[in-house]
């Protein structure tokens, strides 16, 4: 019975640390206006589809409170802008979570999660007009968030003021390598106790 019990303790310790390390928090609010966004904390940052995807996006002076400046689907300070804001991940993650801003009327923009093999993890709607709301995103092991304006060839701004994350950890803890170390301990002490 203690064997089994030891057993399961091990087991648990090792699936508990490789789950999830601490969160990141990218906060667009507090970077200065106008400022170019490739890269931060491992995350890449690109615009995409039409009218104009040229350059990286850009933090801007957000319109409505509770954001002072938000990173948006354009370059250049206001329109035209891109189609899609593309959000890549060095690794993938769990816990995703961001704050979304529409500048203008209830547009369907919309998100999409993709994982490592370009699977779909999940899908929104993202009708919110003129006013900002946490998006909590629902799935595991996303490699990468895209957010579309749904316009097509047409402009329509959009913004973000935080994302949060964390990134998957396929390294056990040291705590863990510890209680590991212990669960095989006791059962070598419980084996050898049997044996005599």
């Amino acid at each position: 019975m203690r064997k089994q019990h030891l057993l399961g303790f091990t087991a648990m310790a090792l699936v508990l640390g490789m789950t999830k390390a601490g969160a990141t928090v990218i906060d667009f609010t507090v970077f200065p206006y106008s400022t170019p966004v490739t890269t931060v904390d491992g995350v890449t940052f690109a615009l995409d589809g039409l009218p104009d995807s040229s350059g990286v996006p850009s933090t801007l002076s957000s319109f409505y409170a509770p954001f002072t400046v938000t990173l948006d689907n354009t370059n250049s300070g206001g329109y035209p802008t891109a189609n899609s804001l593309d959000v890549t991940f060095s690794s993938p993650v769990n816990d995703l979570s961001f704050n979304f801003w529409n500048y203008g009327t209830a547009a369907p923009s919309s998100y999409s999660a993709y994982n490592s093999g370009g699977g779909v993890v999940a899908t929104g709607s993202l009708q919110f007009a003129t006013s900002s709301a946490l998006i909590n995103v629902a799935g595991t092991g996303i490699k990468e968030l895209v957010f579309d304006n749904n316009f097509g060839s047409s402009s329509y701004q959009f913004g973000i003021g935080k994302i949060s994350f964390a990134p998957i950890s396929a390294v056990p803890e040291p705590t863990t390598l510890s209680l590991v170390g212990i669960g095989l301990a006791g059962l070598g002490f419980v084996r050898r106790r049997k044996r005599a």
